[in-house]
Formats: structure tokens, sequence, C-alpha cells
């Protein structure tokens, strides 16, 4: 062990889809094009196979745009309900110029702590020094 242990990652940069978790996939399940027929032999190229040009089994799924997107909304991470409280001043900028939103009141996130209860003794009931 040198130390250094991978770091588990929760999200990586790509299309989020809006009603997740849907399951795991077989391998060939998502793909561009759908073989509809194989004729011939399949080691090999001596194959002939048809495409699905109008691509009647594919998987349709909705992804978050960025108009779904603004501050207090909830949305679906993964199975996870995840409020967006607030953002950076480039995408404060990117929404002003793009939809023509100018309120920007963050969010908050965290509850205000509650109050320290006030310490009390019990009576004296004569044990002890």
């Amino acid at each position: 062990n040198s130390g250094r242990d991978a770091i588990p990652l929760f999200l990586r940069r790509e299309k989020l889809p809006k009603n997740a978790p849907t399951g795991l996939y077989q391998p060939g399940t998502i793909t561009s094009r759908t073989v509809l027929n194989v004729l011939g032999k399949l080691v090999g190229n001596k194959g002939h196979y048809i495409l699905d040009n109008r691509k009647t089994g594919a998987v349709h799924q909705e992804f978050y745009r960025d108009s779904d997107l603004k501050i207090g909304a909830v949305i679906n991470v993964w199975g996870r309900k995840i409020t967006l409280c607030d953002c950076d001043e480039f995408t404060k900028e990117y929404y002003r110029t793009k939809y023509g939103i100018e309120d920007f009141t963050p969010v908050q996130y965290k509850a205000s702590p509650p109050p320290k209860p006030e310490k009390t003794f019990p009576p004296y009931n004569g044990f002890g020094s």
C-alpha cells in the first residue's frame, strides 16, 4: 500500500439523465444503430447484417438542459435529490445573457445551529464532600 488510495468518484462530466437510476443495461443495448437481422456465418467478416435506419429499438432518455437548472431547483442526480443553492459569476453572466435572468439570490442550505442548552447541576443530596 503506497498510501495513495483511489478516491471514489460520484459524478463525472457527462449528460445527466432526468429519470435515473434506470438500471444497468446489457452490452449492446444502447447503440447508435440496431442490427435487425444476421445472415450467414458469425465468425469473421463473411456474414451479412441489416441495420435499422429508423432506430425503432433505440432507448430514449431525457437529459437535463441548462434551462432546467436554476437556483432553488431540486434535481435528481443518480437517485439523490440535490438542491441548487448558488452559482459562480461565470454562470450568472451566462444566464443573464442567454435567458435574461437577473435574480440570483442564494438559497440557505445550512440550518442555523441550535442554541446550546444551559447546564444545570442537580441539587445536593448529601453524598460527596
